[in-house]
């Protein structure tokens, strides 16, 4: 493994962070640069893991730039509690190599497990819950709901500070965010609250059921009227309308609790057709086949505003994400290639 390049950079970094400092990830290919920043919004010091390509170059071409939550899981499984990583330098690079994308950077934000929950959560759809519903889902969480803050985190300390140190494009076309289970949620939340920042939202096994031991589908209700009222719509002519042409990415796996998602992850599906995020039909093993993911049949698909996929048999681990993460990757850099 190519050996990290540590990088003590940022606002505040205390002694006592750097002491009980989250474990280095190591990359098989291209390299992972860590940083500690402080957070005013969330009044925390915040670690970060960018992943830069091979053949990184500070000069020439910006580079896309993919925001990433759980950056802890994203790139070495030596360094993760479950042993599991998403291993995103090697699956990046084997698309690289085939010509299938255009190199990105990836900026993986760490969470803080006792608050992950919390800061995590699309605050505005959820504070429309009546608060004795909402004791149920704070009890995951060990600090006041903090999504709004991480939101504004992303936007307002940690892009400039990309911006400032990495060669990445400020277009937000070429700006996504990527996450799973409540980091599905908050790419989403994030793309509407701040859709003049990220272009794309990649969204796998999305956590669209909330509190899973409640029966009455409060927060599934409240994330749909949210994103009907906030989601930025696609429309035909959103390019010569200079509107950013938003893109999303859904998917979910079949067994365990991502089967619990199958009826609302639909019921989003439709809410997304109808404010012009239009599908388009896919071919059998698209995700788990990587040769095919450079079949012509591709073009139509990876360029498409929205893209649905069910994974069958995949559970709601860092394994399967690792397995299927190479159609999201595609769906957001293949049409970005020149």
């Amino acid at each position: 493994m190519n050996k990290i390049l540590l990088i003590l950079l940022g606002v505040a970094v205390s002694l006592t962070v750097s002491a009980a400092a989250p474990a280095l990830q190591s990359a098989d290919r291209g390299e992972v640069h860590r940083h500690y920043l402080w957070s005013p919004q969330m009044g925390d010091t915040i670690t970060v893991d960018v992943w830069t390509p091979e053949g990184y170059s500070a000069k020439g071409k910006p580079y896309p730039v993919i925001y990433a939550h759980d950056g802890q899981n994203l790139f070495d499984a030596n360094t993760t509690w479950n042993h599991q990583a998403w291993e995103l330098d090697s699956v990046l690079s084997l698309l690289q190599d085939r010509n299938l994308i255009a190199p990105p950077v990836v900026v993986g934000i760490h969470c803080f497990p006792e608050s992950r929950v919390g800061d995590l959560a699309p605050q505005k759809a959820i504070e429309s819950i009546p608060d004795s519903i909402l004791k149920g889902f704070a009890r995951f969480t060990s600090k006041p709901m903090r999504g709004d803050a991480y939101a504004a985190f992303m936007v307002n300390t940690l892009k400039p500070f990309i911006d400032s140190r990495y060669n990445v494009s400020k277009d937000p076309e070429q700006t996504a965010l990527l996450g799973s289970s409540m980091g599905g949620l908050m790419s989403i939340y994030a793309l509407c609250e701040y859709p003049s920042t990220f272009g794309t939202a990649l969204c796998l096994s999305t956590h669209w059921i909330g509190d899973a031991q409640r029966k009455e589908p409060d927060f599934q209700k409240a994330m749909a009227a949210y994103l009907q009222k906030n989601l930025p719509p696609r429309t035909p002519d959103s390019k010569s309308a200079k509107q950013i042409p938003h893109r999303i990415y859904f998917d979910r796996g079949t067994s365990g609790l991502d089967a619990l998602y199958d009826a609302w992850e639909a019921y989003m599906i439709t809410l997304l057709n109808e404010k012009g995020y239009n599908t388009v039909p896919m071919f059998p093993s698209l995700a788990v086949d990587l040769p095919a993911l450079a079949d012509a049949r591709l073009a139509a698909q990876l360029s498409a505003p929205f893209m649905a996929f069910t994974a069958p048999d995949a559970e709601h681990q860092e394994r399967f994400w690792k397995r299927r993460v190479a159609l999201p990757l595609a769906f957001f850099l293949y049409p970005l290639r020149k």
